[in-house]
């Protein structure tokens, strides 16, 4: 049974909220039935058995509501196929020769002469005009007067400011995107020792680490937290994380605010889980056990 990547923002995006119920349901249905290479065989039939029957749609409707801000369906054979262009660049990335589960998607691409798909997902300008276009992955597109072409690129290419900020923008995140260049810049866009190949990646991971640091905690629940990552033999997590420093505010508080005695109470009941095996270790269980003990 074939597996591939899901967007679980899709449910955000002015595109997918925009769409009729009925029409959801196909749109997803699409990405899922159509092949390795974003091409669907069309049949109604089939797709409204898997839809259900209340939940009517039809080609015509499809192709108007699907494109109508752009062009998400690119009809093939008088209708026979439907060409998803952004199944590729998110299911993906970088598609190259040298990878041998990409060459058979390059080969479906070139049998339905797709090299030459005449309307691109495009530059920067367009991605400001349209905001709901799927992201294409480290694809370079060269626009004509009357065709677009898109060249699949073999390398990474680093992003500019200005396309970080319109992807920033268009996720309505608080990234920095001067500061998320310049980081990437000065490590070689790599993270540790590994190349970047999705950069997009990077600025969602970026998004989670703000939400953290926006959390604001007192300075001695970083007193607790430390106490239980030393005894645990754990590194101090680098960013102030709900999942250690919420219960380490619940130990301040069941101490009255005294930090000593918060500390000392931390420091025993992790020994103590770590001598029973069977206990929870997590500092959330420490402050479980700790309001058992105050209620005792």
């Amino acid at each position: 049974m074939a597996k591939r990547f899901t967007d679980t923002e899709k449910y955000k995006k002015r595109f997918f909220r925009g769409l009729p119920g009925p029409y959801k349901l196909l749109w997803d249905y699409l990405y899922h039935d159509c092949n390795a290479a974003g091409i669907w065989y069309v049949d109604f039939e089939i797709a409204q058995i898997y839809i259900g029957a209340d939940m009517p749609v039809n080609a015509k409707d499809a192709l108007r509501i699907f494109n109508a801000e752009a062009e998400k369906i690119v009809v093939l054979e008088g209708g026979k196929k439907w060409f998803i262009p952004s199944f590729i660049g998110f299911q993906y990335g970088v598609l190259s020769p040298d990878c041998k589960p990409h060459r058979h998607v390059l080969d479906l691409l070139a049998k339905n002469d797709l090299k030459g798909y005449r309307k691109g997902l495009d530059t920067l300008e367009d991605k400001e005009k349209d905001k709901d276009k799927d992201v294409v992955v480290n694809s370079v597109v060269s626009s004509v007067k009357e065709k677009k072409c898109i060249h699949i690129s073999k390398k990474f290419i680093k992003p500019t400011i200005d396309e970080i900020r319109a992807y920033c923008k268009e996720r309505g995140n608080k990234v920095d995107p001067e500061k998320f260049f310049a980081h990437y810049e000065a490590s070689g866009w790599k993270r540790g020792n590994t190349k970047i190949s999705n950069w997009h990646m990077c600025v969602h991971t970026w998004e989670r680490n703000d939400v953290d640091r926006e959390v604001k905690y007192p300075p001695e629940a970083d007193v607790i937290v430390r106490e239980y990552c030393g005894i645990r033999k754990w590194g101090v997590p680098a960013i102030k994380q709900a999942a250690f420093y919420g219960p380490a505010v619940e130990i301040l508080k069941l101490s009255g605010g005294d930090l000593e005695k918060a500390r000392l109470a931390t420091k025993q009941i992790t020994k103590a889980c770590l001598t029973q095996m069977n206990c929870e270790w997590g500092l959330q269980a420490v402050a479980n056990k700790y309001l058992e003990w105050e209620a005792a």
